[in-house]
């Protein structure tokens, strides 16, 4: 074959490829969203199928089973907001009190930009069957944030690493601010205030950091364009 002949036929290859992952990505989208609206009894491929508008081969072709998919909406809705939080919160020129400002902000942005993948987690986290999934998928990375911000507030203190007991106390009652702000965001979404639910942060964080001078940074709310999440 010429080398014009298997460039040719790499190309096509690759194109294929794309379209597969393009496919994959949209179903783990319309996924995420069929459980966000109808929890996961609710879910099923033929849901999947209507709100991606693909068929239900193409939905069982990629997935086998229902649990290969939800391991699959995990990963996704982790990679996003472990993109988000690179992008905001690893800077490494953050002071410790701004980062720590930072996370509140960014957490609740977040989980107003994208209210789907808030929904997923607790869907998973309320189901019997689905928190293992979310145990093997996902709580590694929990341990990982809450121990970023045991660093944060480690380094107000002489405790770089986070390891103090303060510093870990510390990291999750900030931690838990985060998940109570959430649960309303996610009860009562209409109703929630972002200003208010900072206001309610800052009182926290403020006991926590007397240091900090009570300024959030500005986060965005808009999500791509392209994503149904």
């Amino acid at each position: 074959m010429s080398i014009e002949g298997t460039t040719t036929a790499s190309g096509l290859q690759d194109q294929r490829r794309a379209r597969g992952e393009a496919t994959r990505r949209l179903l783990i989208e319309s996924a995420i969203v069929v459980m966000a609206r109808r929890g996961l009894e609710g879910t099923t491929f033929a849901t999947i199928a209507e709100e991606s508008g693909l068929s239900r081969g193409l939905v069982t072709f990629h997935f086998k089973t229902k649990e290969q998919l939800i391991a699959a909406a995990l990963e996704l809705a982790g990679s996003i907001y472990e993109a988000s939080w690179d992008r905001h919160i690893r800077k490494p020129d953050l002071a410790p009190a701004v980062r720590l400002a930072t996370v509140i902000a960014h957490d609740v942005a977040f989980v107003r930009r994208h209210p789907a993948i808030l929904s997923l987690w607790y869907t998973t986290w309320g189901e019997a069957r689905s928190q293992e999934i979310y145990r093997t998928n996902t709580r590694e990375a929990d341990k990982i944030y809450v121990g970023e911000l045991a660093q944060a507030f480690g380094a107000l203190a002489g405790d770089p690493k986070g390891r103090a007991r303060a510093s870990r106390a510390k990291a999750r009652a900030l931690n838990a601010i985060v998940f109570g702000l959430w649960l309303d965001s996610h009860i009562d979404p209409d109703s929630f205030n972002d200003s208010e639910a900072l206001d309610a942060a800052a009182a926290v964080l403020k006991a926590l950091v007397p240091e900090w001078d009570g300024v959030f940074p500005k986060m965005p709310l808009e999500r791509a364009a392209s994503s149904k999440i």
